[in-house]
């Protein structure tokens, strides 16, 4: 091994060995392991290698130290990877006196500066993918070209320049919340608040105030899944929608009264079946899946009548195509004048499936005479018939004179379908 060596005044250690066989050179040591050792023997410095630049004028991004790593490969382009010291182009955008910048090919890919933030770059325009920066910035970000994508922040200003950018803004308006901001576009100067957890543990969505568990400043939309209903929105004034929900029991969302007959209906001087409800408000058709087992629905309707001689009625109800009761013709009674009669329907699900079951029964009266009368009541008798609960439905009661006469007339006022539980 050929080398030689600068010993320090003593004659102890080597200060400086060049070993020229192996192309090493040992600080502090005479058998260094690697092409530039530096080794402390006195346990007490710190084995320190320092650039120092003398100018006193240093230019923004102007490299002050370099440690580059060559490629004798023409399609290397001779640098392969380079760790610079440079001072910084625009102080407090990504960093602050100093960066530490690692380049490969040429190219920055890192950079690490004085204040504490840091960035990762990948892009063609040498914009951060990824970086870091103090408090009084972004604390952390995702970013794909000049605007960040995804960036996590504890104050309340952004680049007036962001585009399609989401933010996490921790220490809003409340004791440990954390807000989810993102703007509109491209060029949007401001984010929107989008999603908030503030301290009490309220959730707060396209609003930042929360004072409920959860708070939504908008509509929400539930999309059709197997099984279930069709769509639903829900929103907050008096124009929602009413919204389906079905589980195993019979407490569902749809209560009450769905439809109200707002038209009186008339049937007169015809024998075809006819429906008895006139046009109104809500719906006669029930969704599919319905049905559920001790679900029981009222259908009540009411107006005036008049006949001639001793005519007969017939009375239908219908869910879609399926008739669910029958009341065959019934005589009736001759009248004076015109008289008031009603009927209610109820109608209760025994079990479903696409061969469910319903059990119907059909109560009509009337006044036989203006004023104080005699009260014709007629029953008919339960029927259980299967319909297909997985499948919607229209509900319907029509009325079938025997005779056709101008005198046969029946009108219904006031009609309304009411689910009971």
């Amino acid at each position: 091994t050929t080398f030689f060596q600068i010993l320090d005044k003593d004659g102890g250690d080597p200060v400086l060995n060049v070993d020229t066989t192996n192309e090493r050179v040992g600080i502090g040591t005479a058998t260094p392991t690697s092409h530039l050792e530096i080794r402390d023997n006195s346990q007490v410095t710190i084995p320190t290698l320092t650039f120092y630049d003398i100018d006193t004028n240093v230019a923004d991004d102007q490299v002050i130290g370099e440690i580059s790593w060559f490629s004798s490969d023409p399609s290397g382009g001779g640098v392969a990877e380079r760790i610079s010291l440079g001072a910084l182009s625009t102080p407090g955008s990504f960093g602050g006196n100093a960066d530490l910048v690692i380049k490969m090919g040429g190219t920055e890919k890192f950079r690490f500066s004085s204040d504490g933030s840091f960035r990762l770059i990948d892009d063609p325009d040498n914009q951060p993918s990824f970086f870091g920066q103090q408090l009084t910035a972004d604390i952390f970000n995702l970013s794909s070209g000049t605007d960040p994508q995804v960036s996590f922040r504890n104050r309340d200003s952004f680049p007036s320049n962001g585009g399609n950018c989401l933010y996490l803004q921790g220490g809003v308006n409340s004791a440990d919340s954390y807000v989810l901001k993102c703007t509109t576009g491209i060029g949007t100067a401001t984010p929107v608040d989008r999603f908030i957890i503030n301290g009490l543990g309220d959730v707060g969505i396209a609003t930042i105030l929360p004072n409920e568990k959860l708070q939504i400043n908008g509509r929400i939309n539930l999309t059709q899944q197997s099984g279930s209903t069709n769509d639903g929105t829900l929103w907050n004034d008096s124009t929602q929608e009413a919204l389906q929900t079905f589980t195993s029991g019979i407490e569902q969302t749809l209560v009450g009264v769905i439809f109200t007959q707002t038209a009186d209906q008339t049937i007169a001087d015809t024998v075809t079946e006819t429906t008895l409800f006139g046009t109104g408000v809500g719906t006669l058709t029930l969704p599919a899946n319905f049905w559920t087992v001790g679900k029981t629905i009222r259908l009540e309707i009411h107006g005036e009548f008049a006949d001639t001689g001793n005519p007969t009625a017939d009375i239908h109800v219908f869910y879609g195509a399926t008739k669910l009761s029958d009341s065959s013709p019934i005589a009736l009674s001759g009248l004076s004048a015109t008289e008031g009669w009603e009927t209610r329907v109820l109608i209760t699900c025994r079990s479903v499936g696409a061969t469910g079951t319903v059990e119907t029964h059909i109560d009509w009266e009337y006044e036989t005479t203006t004023g104080s009368s005699l009260i014709e009541r007629l029953d008919v008798a339960g029927t259980l018939t299967t319909i297909d609960t997985t499948a919607s439905g229209a509900l319907d009661v029509t009325f079938i004179w025997g005779t056709a006469a101008a005198a046969n007339t029946i009108t219904s006022k006031i009609a309304f379908v009411e689910v009971l539980n």
